[in-house]
């Protein structure tokens, strides 16, 4: 299914229950375990990195908090950006 696909498919409040529950339980549960694992060596070796910091998947999309709805071409947009 494509992205333009989706947003005919799938209602906005649905996506919205998604993106929420993958931040809660990510669906990249193998890095999420990698990073922590990251996390603690580096904290034995001295450093104060957190597991965020080794995710590789999060660092290249910032998450933004969006308080209005988005719907259209800048959910498309945002969807591809995530992509």
């Amino acid at each position: 299914m494509t992205v333009h696909e989706l947003s005919y498919r799938m209602p906005a409040s649905e996506l919205a229950e998604w993106v929420e529950y993958s931040r809660v339980e990510p669906f990249n549960v193998a890095e999420v375990q990698m990073a922590g694992l990251l996390s603690m060596v580096s904290s034995y070796l001295g450093g104060s990195a957190g597991p965020e910091e080794f995710m590789v998947s999060r660092a290249a999309v910032p998450i933004v908090e969006e308080s209005v709805p988005i719907t259209g071409e800048a959910l498309e947009s945002y969807l591809k950006g995530i992509i």
